[in-house]
This record gives structure tokens, C-alpha cells and sequence, in this order.
């Protein structure tokens, strides 16, 4: 495992939604659900002396939204505790892959320690916790899971948490591997960008700039790029006469019928 810069902090807290964080969905237990209905007096002292348990279950940007969002807004006196379980080591600042497509010392910086994901003031009541959550359970409200060592190695044992409130916040995955070989990638001249979205964009405008004798084509079954965003024609036009500029290969309305060649 490669020794990460500890120069880089995941400091700066991310934008959280008073409904939802994107790519967050918060499930809460039967337990909240209670909580809300009038209570009698014996209910009352019990709720007082309660604490209320919040769980999310990854690390990536929308489940550090949450717990920092959570961080911001929440007291000790609230009593309520967070726990973010994910099962990295590190944050991934997927923002920044196109850059390191192209740019190899830039990699390092993409992988941020969680030490300071959290602010200090509320490290005593949300916190993250390197584990791989392994069930839940509705009916019991728990979560398993097996927590993972400085080894990188899960443990064998599992152990559970109570939660009022669930936050299922995994993120995607990415089919392996996301690149073709280096030395494969070394002797092509020419880039293939499939499935045109946001990013396939600024990949092409990496690669050219650190390779400009390349040849790239973004290829889209839209009938113009960057659709799904709804923006105005003139970003398009802009966004067009750019990639020309570099002369990127653009081609709409058309899809892939057969797999490339490796």
C-alpha cells in the first residue's frame, strides 16, 4: 500500500441538503418513528436519558456530507451519536481522476486521511470507523459489521450497532480495471471516450493536454453533449468550438454496438 501525503485534509465541510444529501438515502427505525408521537410520562423520562443513534454506511462524498452536516448542526447536549462506517482508509477525491489519468505524481493527492473529515469540537459524538458493514437488520435495528485493521485485513469478528436512523450512502463502483494498460495506454495515439457524461469531457481535455499528438472521440447516443444537464444552447455552442479547438472527435446520436479490442 502506497504511503499517502498527509499534506492534504478533508477539511472543508461539503454542501448538505436540509432533505437529502445526494446520493444519501436516510432510513429512519421504528424507533424515531415513535419518538415522534405524544408521550406519556414514562416515556418522557425515558426519552430524556436516550440517546439517539445515527449510522451511515460509507465514507465517500455524500456520506461525509451527512456526518459533517450532522457535526455542524448537532450538540453533546443533543445526545446523539454518529458513526460513518466505511471501509477505506482513505477519501477518494474522484473529482480529481481525470487529472491523474494523465498526470501519475497527481495520484497521491486523491487520497485523503479521514483525520480531519470531522471538526474537533464534535469528534466526541460523530466519528468514522474503518469497517465494511456486513447486514442490516430492520426488525432489530442494527447494522453488522467487521471492523478493519491498520493491515487492511477485516476482522473475523462481528460486531453490531443500534441505530434510530440509517444513512445509506455506498456510492458507486467502477468495473475493473477503469483504465487499459499502461503500456498499452503509452503506445496508443488514439483515445476512445465512451458513454459521454460530464467528466468524459474534461478526460478528453487532460489527455490532450498532456499528450496533444493523440487522437480523441467522445461518442454520444444524445443528439448533443452534456444533455441530461438541460443547459442552454450557448454552453453547448462554447463547449463545442473548445473541443474543437483541441480537435476532439465528436460524434451524436450514435452507440457502441461492438466491444473495442483490448
Amino acid at each position: 500500500m502506497h504511503e499517502r501525503s498527509p499534506r492534504h485534509r478533508l477539511q472543508t465541510p461539503l454542501p448538505l441538503n436540509d432533505k437529502q444529501s445526494d446520493g444519501c438515502v436516510l432510513l429512519p427505525s421504528s424507533d424515531a418513528a415513535e419518538s415522534k408521537t405524544q408521550p406519556n410520562a414514562q416515556t418522557k423520562h425515558r426519552t430524556k436519558s436516550k440517546m439517539t443513534h445515527v449510522v451511515i454506511i460509507g465514507g465517500g462524498p455524500a456520506g461525509i456530507a451527512c456526518a459533517q452536516g450532522l457535526a455542524k448542526q448537532l450538540k453533546a447536549s443533543d445526545k446523539t451519536e454518529v458513526v460513518v462506517l466505511e471501509k477505506s482508509a482513505y477519501f477518494y477525491h474522484v473529482i480529481g481522476a481525470p487529472r491523474a489519468y494523465v498526470e501519475a505524481e497527481y495520484t497521491n493527492k486523491m487520497f485523503i486521511p479521514y483525520d480531519d473529515a470531522i471538526p474537533k469540537h464534535a469528534a466526541g459524538y460523530v466519528r468514522v470507523m474503518r469497517a465494511v458493514a456486513t447486514a442490516i437488520s430492520a426488525d432489530r435495528n442494527e447494522v453488522s459489521y467487521r471492523t478493519i485493521g491498520s493491515d487492511d485485513k477485516e476482522s473475523a469478528t462481528t460486531q453490531t450497532l443500534h441505530f434510530h436512523y440509517l444513512v445509506l450512502a455506498m456510492g458507486s463502483t467502477y468495473t475493473v480495471p477503469i483504465k487499459q494498460d499502461s503500456s498499452n495506454y503509452a503506445r496508443s495515439t488514439t483515445e476512445a471516450q465512451l458513454r459521454e457524461v460530464r467528466s468524459q469531457v474534461e478526460k478528453a481535455n487532460k489527455i490532450l493536454a498532456k499528450y496533444p499528438t493523440k487522437t480523441v472521440t467522445i461518442l454520444d447516443a444524445q443528439n448533443k453533449l452534456v444533455a441530461s444537464n438541460n443547459l442552454r444552447d450557448k454552453f453547448n455552442l462554447y463547449l463545442n468550438l473548445a473541443l474543437d479547438k483541441l480537435d476532439v472527435k465528436v460524434i451524436l446520436g450514435e452507440r457502441l454496438i461492438e466491444r473495442l479490442d483490448d
